[in-house]
């Protein structure tokens, strides 16, 4: 069986690790353990979900603690795959790949599902797709796509200008803040100059291309006196005003850029921290008995196990803060509001917060009720040398 997992990698165009002398059978060996097995079992999961327009993927292990991730993964994509063998879908999940022959059955498995997608592929061929040129897209013109979609522009003609086209852009931008002003939607000059700071090689690259020679600084003038001119017709309680205001020099600068950096790393050890200990959560249920589970939890393991990874993939180690939010801060983000306000706790409220528990019994157990131990000695008889009284 294990010749002819070699035979059929190599036919679909496999050139991994599996392919060299004793691979395969190490990966065998260690199974969902094994970094070599799952790592083919993320490729051949890849090359499914392109072919058959699935959802998901398997990724693999990085150490042989995430293999109670891995097997999640793999169950919710056998299912979503349609696949028929009940050894890799039923029963306890540790122990669907425990045997050397599951872990061979899974890979064979997955292997004729791939030549097959990919016959059908050959055979019957997209009739909408046939003509179809594919272009490889740039991020410049990906970002300045996403930029006319967000302002709800239609699809330019072929011969636009860029003047034309970012004269209209101007128009739309106006014309959005005035509608903000309307819906009051919070706008913050900080946050926008930020955006157009990191944007800058959009513009260059875009006059490369169309042979508009702009520099960066004469963008920049622009851009400024066309802000300028929309905060001035914007009122103050749709800005705000900002929550830092001074001055800094080129020192202090790099002060913060440093204070940034540590506050980055002491908060990606405590994402990391918190992440860690929900996985160990989860796995720590995974391992256990099944009597552990109720009998009406015990049938949809495979229900919560998909719905914890859709959460779970949302969660990133790394922090999403810059220094361009610093210079975007707004006054009202120094307002704190209390974990009581009912603002809050429209969202935290449940049916245990409205059980009120009535008068119980006194238990005792306060140290100052307590009568304290008797002496060890009398008082009217003193210890003598040796332990003797």
């Amino acid at each position: 069986m294990e010749n002819d997992i070699l035979d059929a990698l190599e036919d679909i165009g496999y050139a991994g690790p599996m392919l060299e002398e004793g691979g395969l059978e190490k990966a065998l060996e260690g199974g969902p353990k094994s970094v070599e097995y799952t790592a083919l079992v993320e490729w051949l999961s890849k090359e499914l979900k392109s072919l058959c327009k699935m959802e998901e993927h398997v990724n693999a292990i990085v150490s042989p603690e995430d293999s109670s991730s891995f097997l999640l993964e793999v169950s919710s994509f056998l299912k979503e795959l349609g696949c028929g063998y009940s050894c890799l879908l039923e029963g306890h999940m540790s122990e669907r790949l425990h045997t050397r022959q599951n872990r061979i059955l899974l890979l064979d498995f997955l292997l004729t599902e791939l030549e097959a997608a990919r016959m059908v592929l050959v055979n019957k061929p997209e009739l909408n797709k046939t003509m179809e040129l594919q272009l490889n897209e740039s991020s410049t013109a990906s970002d300045l796509k996403n930029m006319l979609i967000a302002l709800k522009f239609p699809k330019p003609p072929a011969n636009i200008t860029p003047g034309l086209l970012f004269g209209k852009v101007e128009t739309k931008v106006s014309l959005s803040v005035e509608l903000a002003q309307h819906v009051r939607l919070y706008i913050t000059p900080g946050l926008l100059y930020g955006k157009v700071e990191t944007k800058v090689s959009l513009s260059v690259e875009l006059a490369q291309r169309v042979r508009l020679y702009i520099t960066p600084g004469l963008l920049f003038g622009k851009v400024e006196t066309k802000m300028k001119e929309v905060l001035s017709k914007a009122s103050p309680e749709l800005i705000g005003k900002p929550l830092f205001t001074g001055v800094l020099s080129e020192k202090q600068w790099h002060q913060l850029e440093e204070l940034h950096k540590e506050m980055q790393q002491e908060y990606r050890l405590r994402r990391e921290m918190l992440i860690k200990r929900i996985d160990v959560t989860i796995q720590s249920f995974q391992a256990s008995t099944d009597t552990t589970w109720s009998e009406r939890v015990r049938n949809q393991q495979d229900e919560i196990a998909s719905m914890f990874l859709g959460k779970r993939k949302a969660l990133v180690i790394e922090p999403d803060v810059h220094l361009s939010d610093l210079l975007a801060a707004r006054e009202d983000l120094a307002i704190i509001e209390k974990t009581s306000n009912a603002s809050v706790r429209r969202n935290t409220q449940s049916s245990v917060n409205k059980v009120i528990i009535g008068r119980v019994p006194d238990r005792g157990g306060r140290p100052s009720d307590q009568q304290p131990p008797p002496p060890e000695m009398p008082s009217w008889q003193q210890q003598r040398p040796g332990g003797e009284t």
